[in-house]
């Protein structure tokens, strides 16, 4: 295939799909996994992402809550995502840092995907998985 015919089909693919977008309201989504779950938060709580950093580990907290890490100047929880979904501890590769409230938590995931537009409509019959998480945090 000429490369100026991919070009074009991939401009044609490209305009109808911002076609769709533009008539549809969406919303921006981080994708991420962890386990087997594929996860989605909304972008507005999504302060940043990062390599994982040191955790001091604390006593008397849940499991899910691995310890402290020092994220720009602030002991932020880290919160293992396996442990508070499933039980089971994942292999962290990224730090997902989110507001959650007044306060700022970092979720220890397996790995990111992207950002997403997902319809609005969409979203209405996908059932919460964690629900209002930030009133427990």
């Amino acid at each position: 295939m000429p490369a100026n015919l991919l070009f074009y089909n991939f401009y044609k693919i490209h305009m109808k799909l911002n076609n769709i977008q533009q008539r549809t309201k969406t919303s921006p989504f981080l994708l991420f996994r962890t386990q087997q779950y594929l996860c989605a938060l909304p972008i507005k709580y999504v302060l940043e992402t990062m390599r994982p950093l040191p955790i001091n580990t604390i006593t008397g907290v849940p499991n899910a809550i691995q310890g402290l890490s020092v994220i720009r100047g602030k002991p932020v929880p880290i919160v293992n995502l396996g442990v508070l979904l499933n039980g089971e501890e994942v292999h962290t590769t990224r730090f997902i840092v989110v507001q959650a409230g007044k306060n700022q938590v970092a979720l220890a995931v397996e790995s990111i995907i992207g950002l997403y537009y997902f319809p609005t409509d969409t979203l209405k019959e996908i059932p919460l998985l964690l629900g209002n998480i930030d009133e427990h945090i």
